[in-house]
């Protein structure tokens, strides 16, 4: 079986690509799934969730199917595009291996990912630039349809509601002067690990990014404290550019 070919990492905005259904089966709980040669779907993974869409299907009739991808995850070396079908179409979807099929990516959902993404590591950045410190990296940052966070695994004594408010107010003042962003690509690769670059700003990362700090759109933060851990959230407006 061939590896999927991960086309997000060459152009995180290629939302939509021809390719070929390659496998499809089920999972150990019996969900259904397939594996195509090339994808634009990123599988969940490092905070960011599972792209959806849905696939254009050859059929008898004038027009192709349209079978809903409900999520991707990554197994091993496998790319599983999970699928809202039933037994039928399953039947159907085992039969069209090598054919010609369009992958199409929930693209305003994907562009909302890579704008949160980035805006989780930039205001960590600007945060330690306004500490005039080193922040050890969030132990984790989950990314949903509304929002992104940053969880510490520690207290942060100087951060406060108004410091994380001058941070925004920061953040927001240099996004919106457009300054580029770079993730690497399969060749760029040290030691295993993607970095994210903005400046002089580097954190390894393996998820999708926009391009220009421009397109984060303005960005509002909480801060939440609780026992020993520090929780920032951010959600954007609507508008980039």
């Amino acid at each position: 079986m061939n590896k999927t070919s991960a086309l997000y990492y060459k152009d995180a905005y290629l939302n939509q690509v021809d390719t070929q259904i390659s496998y499809v089966c089920r999972d150990e709980s019996g969900l259904p799934y397939c594996l195509l040669n090339e994808t634009v779907f990123y599988p969940q993974g490092g905070g960011q969730l599972g792209d959806r869409g849905y696939l254009m299907l050859p059929t008898a009739h004038t027009s192709p199917q349209k079978v809903k991808v409900a999520t991707t995850k990554r197994k091993g070396d496998e790319i599983r595009h999970y699928l809202d079908i039933d037994d039928s179409e399953f039947s159907y979807l085992q039969e069209l291996a090598s054919q010609n099929v369009t992958a199409i990516l929930d693209w305003s959902r994907r562009y909302h990912q890579m704008r949160i993404h980035s805006a989780v590591h930039l205001i960590h950045c600007v945060l330690e630039e306004v500490s005039e410190h080193s922040i050890p990296h969030p132990v984790r940052s989950p990314l949903s349809d509304d929002n992104g966070e940053n969880h510490y695994n520690l207290l942060l004594d100087d951060i406060d509601a108004n410091v994380l408010n001058m941070v925004t107010i920061k953040l927001n003042a240099f996004c919106t002067t457009g300054h580029e962003i770079h993730t690497e690509s399969d060749a760029e690769r040290r030691n295993g690990f993607r970095l994210w670059k903005c400046g002089k700003w580097v954190i390894p990362c393996g998820g999708t990014h926009i391009k220009n700090t421009r397109e984060t759109g303005t960005i509002f933060s909480t801060l939440k404290v609780k026992k020993n851990m520090t929780r920032i959230t951010l959600w954007l407006t609507d508008e980039s550019g």
